[in-house]
């Protein structure tokens, strides 16, 4: 059976498969295990039955099959006490990881029902670049431009157009070198990116305008077990609330200090006040 997954995975490809039998008919210290109808004869063939969209069809040992990601046969008839090996000829190729589960086995009365499956799996590089705007006074509809920059295992800049889908923006092309712009919510997925390329990006407004920008995972490289990436740009600009430093608020220090200036300043005029009344009164009465 014949299974492709991953994001680079060809669900249409097909895939080679050697399916060698061997039976002993006699188990001696000086036998060895043979093919089947290697005694003299041509070979035994034997029926399959096809699933998936696999044609039915006929097989001896050696004999290769074709299948695409969801088709599986079926080999009937196959003697008890014989045992099988399967081959994935393009096992590990073209940027492929095969696994395999039970590619060798024996068919006995106790365990006569045998499934050699292959996985083959195939991952490119996937980047997210991702834009976020906070702050009193950050714009959320302004657009920031991104550059991205693609190179090689050997430092070279990676040639081609990649694919991206865009969220709250236009699905499009990109190549190294080129830009993006981005809002407040916007991304962008890019697909079918090397494996073992590394990328940077870089917002080209960053800092600026009083916005402070912060960045996680700007830089990084794409790996067979680390081949989604992501890159998130976060600028906030609280302008507005720092023009208004030198307003004073309610509960301010200065606002008490100045109060208490204020009501001192008072109570020593009307003490003044009253000390005079007060003398001029006691030298009127003499």
């Amino acid at each position: 059976a014949k299974t492709v997954e991953g994001n680079a995975g060809d669900p249409d490809a097909k895939f080679t498969f050697i399916v060698n039998l061997f039976f002993e008919p006699e188990i001696t210290i000086t036998s060895i295990f043979r093919p089947f109808g290697n005694n003299g004869g041509n070979g035994a063939v034997y029926d399959y039955v096809g699933f998936g969209g696999a044609p039915d069809g006929t097989i001896s040992s050696g004999d290769e099959i074709e299948l695409a990601h969801g088709q599986w046969i079926v080999i009937k008839g196959l003697p008890l006490g014989s045992t099988y090996e399967v081959i994935e000829v393009e096992a590990d190729q073209d940027g492929y990881i095969t696994e395999s589960v039970d590619e060798t086995g024996g068919f006995t009365l106790e365990d006569f029902r045998q499934y050699a499956r292959f996985v083959n799996t195939k991952n490119l590089g996937e980047l997210t670049i991702k834009k976020i705007v906070n702050g009193i006074s950050g714009d959320k509809t302004r657009k920031f431009t991104f550059e991205l920059t693609l190179t090689d295992a050997e430092g070279r800049e990676v040639e081609g157009k990649f694919a991206y889908k865009g969220t709250g923006v236009a699905d499009g092309e990109i190549a190294s070198g080129g830009t993006v712009k981005l809002a407040d919510g916007e991304s962008i997925v890019i697909h079918g990116l090397p494996l073992d390329s590394t990328y940077k990006v870089v917002e080209l407004e960053a800092d600026e305008d009083d916005y402070i920008t912060t960045v996680i995972g700007d830089t990084g490289t794409f790996k067979v077990d680390d081949f989604e990436k992501s890159a998130q740009f976060t600028n906030t600009n609280n302008r507005a609330l720092e023009s208004d430093e030198d307003i004073p608020k309610t509960g301010d220090p200065s606002n008490t200090t100045w109060l208490a200036v204020f009501v001192t300043s008072i109570i020593l005029l009307l003490s003044l006040v009253t000390a005079d009344f007060y003398l001029r009164r006691k030298r009127n009465t003499r």
